[in-house]
């Protein structure tokens, strides 16, 4: 959906019995780099092959970024309504800038990798907790027949969404896509100073 919507490149992953290549790339790379987070620096400086099997999973994940841009420059869709189109024309007021290649693919996989796991996440909550409350599902699917009757979605009829968008911020309250691991003192313990039990950070 991001890469769709934001870049105009199709994935693909619901035809397909395996995820793209840039996927399981990018998985990779996110373990690869949570487990180089818990490791001491010396660990992390004998791990060769592993950092080497990183850095090549992130070129990967560059060419691909590169290739869809370097097809918009070669065959640019000006009525694109994308992010894409904005990032590669778009000047800046105050230096007459535009944003170099370079930063737009940085961005690119910013959108890819940072969005992916948070989007799916909040929608899949969000339609955990209403199947699990069928009046409020009712309520949501009520006010979308209301607001956009036989037609598709389209940019007007966002603001009109007001119980949906209050359940999207009721999935994120109870439940958001991004854990927060909180750590307590099971026993009196003295650390830079003295922590009760159940002390919680």
């Amino acid at each position: 959906m991001i890469g769709l919507c934001a870049f105009g490149y199709r994935f693909n992953n619901f035809y397909s019995n395996s995820a793209h290549p840039f996927i399981n790339q990018m998985v990779e790379v996110l373990v690869e780099s949570g487990r180089r987070a818990t490791r001491t620096s010396i660990e992390n400086k004998l791990r060769v092959f592993a950092e080497a099997h990183r850095q090549d999973n992130v070129k990967k994940m560059h060419d691909l970024c590169d290739q869809i841009i370097a097809d918009r420059i070669a065959h640019p869709q000006p009525d694109a309504k994308d992010l894409l189109n904005p990032m590669l024309e778009a000047v800046d007021k105050e230096t007459g800038e535009k944003m170099t290649k370079e930063s737009v693919r940085y961005n690119m996989v910013t959108f890819l990798v940072a969005g992916h796991e948070t989007t799916s996440g909040t929608l899949g909550f969000l339609f955990y907790h209403l199947l699990r409350n069928p009046d409020k599902y009712l309520r949501a699917q009520q006010e979308v027949d209301e607001v956009l009757g036989d037609g598709p979605l389209e940019l007007k009829h966002i603001p009109k969404l007001e119980y949906i968008k209050f359940a999207i911020y009721e999935a994120l309250r109870f439940l958001g896509p991004i854990a927060i691991n909180g750590k307590h003192a099971l026993k009196p313990t003295k650390v830079a100073v003295s922590l009760p039990r159940g002390y919680y950070s």
